[in-house]
């Protein structure tokens, strides 16, 4: 991926291995739907390549794109401003995953 942002919750640790990967993964799919929702949208291939991937073996998350100017999109350049819409829908996702999270 071209541009990512990872997530590896300390407290994944405490659950079971199994338990940990399903919560990653209900984690994965709300941040990158709240992510493509918050891209911005011209042919809407950088909304298509935001996806994530899963780390078993760390239990970490890391999701984002891969087309090259997802980078630009998402931190700015010397000429517009970035979006941060990866960044921001991890800041809004967040707290409602970790609460989801201790209800469990």
């Amino acid at each position: 991926m071209a541009v990512v942002v990872a997530w590896n919750p300390a407290k994944l640790r405490k659950l079971s291995h199994t338990d940990g990967l399903r919560f990653l993964h209900r984690a994965g799919v709300r941040l990158t739907g709240s992510a493509k929702q918050k891209c911005p949208v011209d042919t809407g291939r950088l909304r298509a390549s935001i996806t994530y991937t899963v780390d078993a073996l760390n239990l970490s998350l890391r999701y984002g794109s891969n087309v090259h100017y997802a980078i630009h999109q998402e931190v700015g350049t010397s000429r517009m401003a970035g979006k941060h819409y990866l960044e921001n829908a991890l800041r809004e996702q967040k707290p409602l995953l970790m609460k989801e999270w201790t209800a469990t």
